[in-house]
């Protein structure tokens, strides 16, 4: 009775393994994925292309949006570039405080500093496939603009 139950598990185990190695090698590739991006864009109503670094670029508000298109199907991050040209060091502290602020209020969004020049926001988060991004798209959406709106409040005081 025992090694017929262990022969059903391994059978089990088995069966699991090949059909977990066969959905990772079922990557979708960067053209795959930047075409589920602008499909569900376009689903939206949201007028996106494909920019010379291969990122999905659309417009929300007036401001461009980006989707970063990598090889890591499961992260996936929304980008809000240039929301302050740091001109002035007087400029860098107050962004870099204002940065921290709303960094530390809103969820899975943050905002930071590039190259003491450009302060730029970023929604990022793990997905368990990559088409369940679009369960959370419009949060992201929601989550940079209270991030932006949480930077403005704390930059303009």
């Amino acid at each position: 009775m025992n090694l017929k139950m262990l022969l059903v598990a391994g059978a089990f185990i088995s069966f699991f393994l090949i059909l977990s190695l066969t959905e990772a090698q079922a990557q979708l590739t960067k053209e795959e994925l930047q075409r589920m991006y602008l499909n569900h864009l376009s689903s939206e109503g949201f007028s996106g292309e494909i920019d010379e670094d291969g990122d999905i670029k659309f417009k929300y508000e007036g401001r461009t949006f980006y989707i970063n298109v990598t090889d890591d199907e499961i992260f996936f991050r929304m980008m809000l570039p240039n929301i302050l040209v740091i001109e002035k060091s007087e400029q860098l502290a107050l962004a870099l405080i204002a940065c921290n602020y709303a960094s530390e209020r809103t969820k899975v969004c943050k905002a930071y500093i590039i190259k003491n020049e450009r302060v730029w926001l970023s929604f990022e988060s793990y997905i368990p496939k990559p088409q369940d991004f679009k369960q959370i798209f419009t949060r992201a959406l929601s989550a940079m603009q209270t991030c932006l709106n949480y930077f403005k409040e704390k930059y303009n005081q």
